[in-house]
């Protein structure tokens, strides 16, 4: 993961040609739980993504593209008396595409990829009233009272996948793809108990 924010930062002159894209898109996310072995109706949440990416191109036509990124999910559920919650999801990811792009005439270029995303939570909490629970910290407050050792969540995960996109006039790129998540985000969770966070995203760049 380092090393891919590092060649985004950096760049690579002995690659052929490279680029600067600026990036903003929709996210969508579909987490497929288990508990006790039985699988409850996936559980979504939608937001956006902003960052950054680095096209490197190692041989003719064929690139890989690190990035980094800022993504933001949330949901909205109502409870009986409780009322309304929202549930919301910060965190910073590298995703890193392997492309081959595909020349359509002098102004267009098509592209399938694969993408392999690293990415690291930075707050998970849900909120419902005076009260908030915390994720990853595995704690529940309620105004000046707290519980703690309650389920928790893994910050880090790796989500793979496929997707496809378009280079217009070498200034604005449109793509889309659908990654699987690869980690149990279960603390100590097993094949009974577990949560696997699957990714859909379409977005536009700005390239430079």
């Amino acid at each position: 993961m380092l090393f891919a924010a590092g060649m985004l930062l950096m760049g690579a002159d002995a690659f052929a040609q490279s680029g600067l894209g600026v990036n903003l898109g929709f996210i969508g996310a579909s987490d497929i739980q288990k508990a006790g072995g039985k699988t409850s109706d996936p559980y979504a949440t939608q937001g956006f993504y902003v960052g950054a990416s680095y096209d490197l191109e190692v041989i003719s036509n064929l690139y890989i593209t690190p990035g980094l990124e800022f993504r933001m999910l949330t949901a909205k559920e109502s409870y009986p008396v409780l009322g309304e919650g929202t549930n919301t999801l910060m965190s910073a990811a590298v995703p890193v595409d392997f492309k081959y792009v595909i020349p359509i005439g002098s102004n267009f270029k098509v592209f399938p990829l694969i993408n392999v995303t690293f990415n690291i939570g930075i707050s998970n909490t849900y909120k419902i009233a005076d009260s908030t629970y915390d994720y990853y910290a595995g704690k529940l407050s309620a105004g000046n009272a707290s519980l703690s050792g309650l389920g928790q969540e893994n910050r880090f995960d790796i989500a793979a996948g496929v997707g496809a996109g378009v280079d217009i006039f070498d200034k604005i790129r449109i793509k889309g793809g659908y990654n699987w998540g690869a980690i149990n985000l279960v603390k100590d969770g097993d094949k009974d108990n577990s949560l696997f966070r699957n990714y859909f995203y379409v977005g536009v760049a700005y390239l430079f």
